[in-house]
């Protein structure tokens, strides 16, 4: 769904669907990103590569030390 042309009553009445609707779903942990894999930030190069290839099911994930 693209937000971008709709009104500001539209995407007000969506932004408070999602917080009614799904945001408690989240919150309790029961909606969460699949992730395929993490990196170290030095290795973004090696993520990159496993993107680009295709074969992942979930996200990549750019880990950041002190985060």
């Amino acid at each position: 769904m693209c937000l971008r042309p709709r009104t500001i009553a539209e995407k007000s009445a969506i932004a408070r669907a999602v917080a009614r609707e799904v945001w408690p779903h989240v919150a309790a942990g029961a909606v969460r990103p699949v992730i395929d894999c993490t990196f170290p930030l030095p290795q973004a190069s090696d993520a990159h590569r496993r993107l680009e290839a295709g074969e992942h099911v979930g996200k990549i994930v750019l880990v950041v030390n002190g985060m």
